[in-house]
């Protein structure tokens, strides 16, 4: 029977990283309660504990905590876009506010793991990039990621056992469409289908810090398992590599002939140039490294656009 000691309450469980998340718990004997305003976890899930409901219901939270009585909350949840900036303020802000909130009027002895982003950091001025960088989000969604870390010290401050990570760019199956490897995988499966065609891409030459979904929770769990590390971590490779580089690999692994074109709607502005994070800080504190290579971890994205699954 698992312990009690051992519980997790994940939000955001159904979504890219959160479901990749409540899989590994899984496997290494957590119990394991998912909060999420998906009504569905579908199968992958099966096994975890769902609380439906949303961050921004400040008693449905109260109530999930007092029924699951968690020892680690992992607070994933977070809108990247939204219809208007403030209610993506709202959500990814307010939502975690209402959660601490809800902590201390349950009196949840829970330890907090706050997922951040490597977006907070914007433009940094030296590279790799280190957790005492200066934070200089360029987005709304960014903006919110360093708002919402500041509820989270804030929390800290008044005794509550926090930690944060912020995670570079991660990728692996069930990626969103959204993010470019995943935009980039959709085309070549769509072209695989009708036996060729083109990939449409945007700026080629940024640089980005990727790790693979799979990596990036094994790092969550050991920072979250320690309870003395109270600090920020970043969760990343040390290595950046272009858009272009892994358009090339992903290409490469394609069974029909493809042509790339360059579409200039799909440029971003004020898009970040290059993004490394240095590692050393979480490397030195749990001895995490990523596994997977990328080559994998670009096919594991391929491949699972291929099944078709949702």
């Amino acid at each position: 029977m698992r312990t009690a000691t051992r519980r997790a309450l994940v939000t955001g469980v159904s979504g890219f990283v959160g479901s990749h998340l409540a899989e590994h718990l899984l496997a290494t004997q957590w119990e394991v309660h998912g909060f999420d305003c998906v009504a569905d976890p579908r199968a992958r899930l099966r096994d975890v504990r769902l609380h439906q409901g949303d961050l921004l219901d400040f008693a449905r939270i109260e109530e999930v905590l007092a029924d699951c009585r968690p020892s680690h909350v992992f607070h994933l949840a977070a809108l990247r876009g939204a219809d208007s900036p403030a209610r993506l303020y709202e959500l990814n802000v307010v939502g975690t506010a209402h959660l601490f909130t809800a902590m201390r009027t349950t009196k949840s002895p829970a330890r907090v793991l706050l997922t951040s982003s490597s977006a907070v950091y914007g433009q940094a001025e030296t590279l790799p990039i280190g957790e005492a960088a200066v934070l200089r989000p360029t987005t709304d969604y960014a903006a919110s990621k360093a708002a919402q870390e500041m509820v989270a010290v804030a929390n800290q401050s008044q005794g509550m056992d926090v930690v944060r990570v912020r995670p570079f760019n991660l990728i692996g199956p069930r990626q969103p469409e959204g993010l470019v490897i995943a935009a980039i995988a959709k085309q070549i499966v769509t072209a695989e289908r009708a036996g060729g065609g083109v990939v449409r891409i945007g700026n080629t030459t940024t640089r980005r810090d990727y790790t693979d979904v799979r990596d990036a929770v094994r790092a969550y769990v050991a920072v979250a398992e320690n309870r003395s590390l109270r600090e920020v971590y970043n969760v990343c490779s040390g290595r950046s590599v272009t858009i272009r580089e892994c358009l090339d690999l992903l290409i490469a692994m394609s069974s029909v002939s493809l042509r790339v074109e360059s579409d200039a709607g799909r440029v971003r502005r004020n898009d970040i140039q290059e993004q490394v994070g240095s590692p050393a800080r979480i490397e030195a504190a749990t001895g995490w490294r990523p596994r997977i290579p990328l080559g994998d971890s670009l096919a594991a994205v391929l491949d699972w656009g291929r099944s078709g699954l949702p």
